[in-house]
């Protein structure tokens, strides 16, 4: 016959609640360790108004190592809870839709974190016909910083969403063209008043491609686009926000099929 002799681990909550999802048996508090091995996956434990900060050697106010569930259990041990003040972190969003992949409790616009923690992964927001600005630290128009969460968290606290206004970019190859192929992108989304950035390739059986020109209402051309290039439809706010189009001019369109392969 082969025995293991077995060890009782103690976690003691601190007038919490423990959750465990391991495979070791586990009742009223007590998990029951295999001599020699490791326990892996540890208890949890949530109290009201606190954010559980781990298992440690020793209750709180004494010192005590926190625990990671790589100790070897060769005797029986207890461990004890430890807490800190529930910090809730509240994202105003202005009719946008949150997005956040980061570790802590999110529900709907509302974070919790621990006194002292950083967020460091900031949620983002999707509004439609708005780029995200980033989170301030007071609403638009008014005098805020914008926060890059690197901040320590010590109260609850309230960031605002901040937008700026787009506009999408067309990259067409121009009225009742149907050869021309344009890559990587053919529409880009950008912040009213900015450049227009990187720039599309276009190529077109038979034609050299000459760059990009924006055309205004009346059809003219109006300069050539380059990435520091800011068209009409990206800086003045009052227009109306359609697609600003901008077309692929071909050099010397008209010559004969022949001459335009030589260009």
């Amino acid at each position: 016959a082969h025995w293991k002799d077995y060890y009782y681990v103690t976690f003691y909550p601190d007038n919490g609640n423990v959750t465990y999802s391991g495979a070791l048996s586990f009742q009223q508090n007590v998990l029951q360790a295999i001599d020699g091995k490791t326990i892996d996956v540890l208890p949890t434990a949530s109290k009201n108004g606190y954010v559980f900060d781990g298992w440690y050697t020793a209750p709180d106010g004494q010192e005590g190592t926190k625990i990671t569930g790589s100790e070897i259990i060769n005797d029986d041990v207890s461990y004890y809870a430890r807490y800190r003040l529930k910090r809730d972190v509240t994202f105003l969003t202005y009719g946008g839709t949150l997005l956040y992949d980061g570790a802590f409790p999110l529900n709907q616009n509302v974070m919790y974190v621990g006194d002292g923690d950083t967020i460091d992964v900031l949620p983002t927001v999707n509004k439609e016909n708005y780029i995200f600005d980033g989170w301030y630290t007071a609403p638009e128009g008014e005098s805020g910083t914008k926060i890059t969460g690197n901040e320590t968290i010590t109260a609850d606290t309230t960031y605002y969403a901040h937008f700026l206004q787009s506009v999408t970019v067309t990259f067409s190859p121009g009225e009742n063209v149907t050869d021309a192929e344009i890559e990587p992108f053919d529409t880009k989304t950008l912040a009213v008043g900015s450049a227009v950035g990187s720039l599309p390739s276009a190529t077109r059986p038979n034609y050299r491609f000459d760059g990009w020109y924006e055309i205004i209402d009346n059809g003219t051309e109006i300069k050539l686009l380059t990435p520091n290039f800011v068209g009409r439809m990206l800086t003045d706010i009052g227009l109306e926000k359609t697609a600003n189009t901008l077309h692929e001019t071909v050099v010397n369109s008209t010559k004969s099929t022949d001459d335009q392969k030589n260009v």
